[in-house]
C-alpha cells in the first residue's frame, strides 16, 4: 500500500504470541509435569527433579524473550528480520531478489488463526526467511508481492525459465 506521496507504507510485524504455546507446548506439558513431581516429598531424588524444572523453566523463559525480540520490518525496497536476545541482529533482504513464496499452516495454526511465510531468494546472506506466527488474516504476502514486483520493474530485472 502507498502512502499520499506515493511511497510504500512501513510494515512492522512480530510474532503472535499464541506462537510460543503453539512451538513450546509438549516443553510446557513436561515441566509442568516434573514440576508436579518434584513437589512431591516422597519421591526418592526428587531435588534433581526440581533442578530439571528450574533449568526447564529457564529454557521456556528464553525461548519466550527470543521469539518477542523478533520483528519484521518492511519497507519499500527491504524485508529486515531483527532478532537476538543479547546479540540483536538485523538481517536485511533486498525485495527484488525475491524468488518465491510459501505459505504454510500447521493444524494448530489454523485453529488459532496463524501462519507462516516462507521467502525464498537470491541473497547470499539471507535466501530463506521463514517468517512465524503472522496473524492468517494478514495481506502481507499480497504486499509483499506487489513491492517484489514494483522493485523488480524498477530495476530492470526479468526473471527467465526453461520449461520442458
Amino acid at each position: 500500500m502507498k502512502d499520499m506521496n506515493g511511497s510504500f507504507l512501513t510494515y512492522r510485524l512480530k510474532p503472535h504470541w499464541i506462537q510460543y504455546a503453539i512451538d513450546q507446548l509438549p516443553w510446557i506439558i513436561i515441566w509442568v509435569i516434573v514440576t508436579l513431581y518434584a513437589g512431591d516429598d516422597t519421591l526418592p531424588y526428587r531435588e534433581y527433579l526440581m533442578y530439571g524444572s528450574v533449568c526447564m523453566m529457564c529454557y521456556l523463559i528464553w525461548q519466550a524473550i527470543e521469539l518477542w525480540r523478533i520483528e519484521y520490518v518492511i519497507t519499500g525496497e527491504q524485508l529486515i528480520y531483527k532478532h537476538g536476545v543479547l546479540f540483536h541482529s538485523a538481517d536485511y533482504m533486498e525485495l527484488y531478489r525475491i524468488v518465491d513464496y510459501q505459505e504454510s499452516r500447521t493444524p494448530v495454526q489454523q485453529l488459532t488463526g496463524l501462519k507462516n511465510i516462507l521467502l525464498l531468494s537470491g541473497d547470499r546472506t539471507l535466501p530463506r526467511l521463514r517468517m512465524v506466527g503472522i496473524r492468517g488474516s494478514s495481506r502481507i504476502l499480497d504486499e509483499i508481492r506487489i513491492r517484489v514486483e514494483y522493485n523488480k520493474k524498477r530495476r530492470g530485472i526479468y526473471e527467465i525459465t526453461n520449461r520442458n
